[in-house]
């Protein structure tokens, strides 16, 4: 197994430190923009279509550090998070105490998924329920 690979979480950014497979967090980290077979830069092979999230250094934004929890196997790769900012570890958090009686469901369903992947941005309108429960 090679050395672990450290990435330090902050509330915006993430930041990976030490020897990680590159070629594969890039790929994970990007989708293919559509219309890019009409760029002269894809037709002529400078450019291979796709939109990075990831820059050259290892940073990317924090909402997408679920994607690596979710696709590296923990018997090929060993990773230790870093919290830069004790906000932003929702491991210790806890919803008993909340000022709500019966939650709706697809609130449960935000709350449950913002602490699954350690953060989150609710998009709700108006009268949805966001106070006390983000």
């Amino acid at each position: 197994m090679p050395d672990p690979f450290k990435i330090i979480v902050g509330p915006s950014y993430c930041h990976i430190v030490g020897d990680y497979p590159k070629n594969k967090i890039r790929q994970l980290m990007s989708y293919p923009v559509e219309g890019a077979q009409y760029a002269p830069a894809y037709q002529q092979g400078v450019w291979d279509g796709r939109k990075y999230l990831i820059g050259y250094r290892g940073d990317f934004p924090s909402g997408l550090l679920h994607l690596i929890e979710e696709n590296f196997d923990s018997s090929e790769y060993e990773l230790e998070y870093i919290y830069g900012d004790p906000a932003t570890d929702v491991r210790d958090y806890n919803l008993i105490g909340c000022n709500y009686k019966y939650p709706y469901d697809y609130q449960e369903q935000i709350i449950n998924t913002m602490i699954e992947r350690k953060r989150g941005i609710v998009y709700a309108a108006t009268g949805a329920g966001k106070i006390g429960r983000a």
